[in-house]
């Protein structure tokens, strides 16, 4: 007798289990149905916070997802967590069946708290790993980027800008102190020609970036202040050879010209 009535106890117990976990549910959530939707859920407001529809898409905050995931409502964000590596999604581009073309790996990584940088790393056709890393922003804000960079607007040059404006002096003398280089990027191996950001440095800072107190790269568009000014050094700097020259022709001519004189009155 006293199994049995263990056992009914047993049993009640597992039914008001499911009786109080039901109750919670229902209390939490308003409603939970299914119908013409796979899944709606709304809260005590009557307002949907989920659904899931026959055409596969997954609302949070809407009742008419038009993506197959789309978030509405004051703080609708997607949100990633992970404690090693780098927290990032892969944006894979696939043929008709699947097949992978093109795969970006876009997220943050971060070595100690206050530190990391943002990447896009291309991974080519695979879904996993590292692959090669297209562009990083830094923790300090700089932008690296290990190709071409083109842009269809213009630099922020209006003198409203810019404060103690002066011509740059000397600019002949400072382009010939820089040595322009052939080169092959390390990454892809293609062959580029350029300037070394370490010897730029040396001549003219102002145009040499940095990251971590490291030197990281030029600023080539600043360069066309220097070389303007060392065109117009350069151009001045032959027109005084040439009028040096035409004095010293004209004083020849005159000379000439008495000789003649000079011979012909004999």
């Amino acid at each position: 007798m006293k199994r049995r009535t263990n056992s009914r106890r047993d049993n009640l117990g597992s039914v008001m289990t499911v009786v109080i976990t039901a109750v919670l549910f229902v209390t939490l959530v308003t409603t939970a149905s299914y119908g013409e939707d796979r899944l709606l859920v709304k809260n005590a407001s009557d307002e949907t916070t989920f659904v899931v529809t026959d055409g596969g898409t997954l609302g949070l905050g809407t009742s008419t997802p038009v993506r197959q995931l789309h978030l509405v409502g004051n703080n609708a964000a997607f949100r990633m967590d992970r404690d090693v590596d780098g927290a990032s999604f892969f944006m894979v581009r696939t043929t008709s069946t699947g097949d992978v073309m093109k795969t970006f790996q876009v997220g943050t990584t971060a070595s100690a708290v206050g530190t990391g940088e943002f990447i896009i790393n291309d991974l080519g056709t695979e879904v996993s790993g590292y692959g090669v890393n297209r562009m990083k922003i830094a923790n300090n804000g700089s932008v690296i980027f290990t190709g071409n960079v083109y842009a269809n607007s213009f630099t922020p040059s209006s003198v409203t800008y810019k404060n103690n404006v002066r011509t740059y002096e000397n600019a002949l003398e400072t382009v010939n102190k820089l040595r322009g280089v052939r080169f092959d990027w390390k990454d892809s191996g293609k062959p580029a020609v350029g300037l070394i950001a370490e010897e730029v440095e040396k001549v003219v800072p102002e145009v040499v970036a940095h990251n971590d107190g490291k030197v990281t790269g030029v600023n080539y568009a600043s360069l066309v202040g220097v070389l303007v000014e060392a065109f117009k050094e350069q151009e001045a700097k032959q027109q005084r050879i040439y009028e040096e020259q035409q004095k010293t022709i004209s004083a020849l001519s005159e000379k000439v010209a008495k000789l003649e004189s000079l011979l012909s009155s004999k």
